[in-house]
């Protein structure tokens, strides 16, 4: 799937937003027995112009299929570390799926700290 931009060109993008699982992610034994709620954004970049011209699957990322491997992996993954746990997502997919380049933004919802009212966060993307 990977193909080199055009020169001067702007790389295209497959982006699936607020992809939602039950994960085991956390420094606690509990967060990893019991899990929570995370989220992630993915960004590709990958070119979709033979998609377009042909209106053919097979020449692009197959969203669902993407989609069940990242909440498949995310779900029997039990990592201490969202750091750990984005990298082992982006891994799978470069392998997987092949882009040029995958971008992880990867939440806990809820996090177990009272004084957060919204999501710990951290974004990756790979290769660099």
């Amino acid at each position: 799937m990977k193909t080199a931009p055009t020169p001067g060109s702007t790389p295209d993008r497959i982006r699936l937003t607020d992809v939602q699982f039950h994960g085991h992610c956390g420094c606690t034994e509990a967060e990893r027995e019991l899990g929570q709620r995370l989220s992630l954004d993915l960004e590709l970049e990958v070119s979709v112009a033979q998609a377009a011209a042909t209106d053919d699957l097979s020449r692009t990322i197959d969203y669902v299929k993407l989609i069940d491997a990242i909440v498949d992996a995310g779900r029997r993954l039990k990592p201490a570390l969202l750091e750990t746990l984005a990298e082992r997502l982006a891994q799978l997919v470069l392998e997987r799926f092949h882009p040029n380049r995958v971008t992880i933004r990867l939440r806990k919802v809820a996090p177990p700290v009272e004084a957060i009212a919204g999501a710990f966060e951290v974004q990756i993307t790979r290769p660099e």
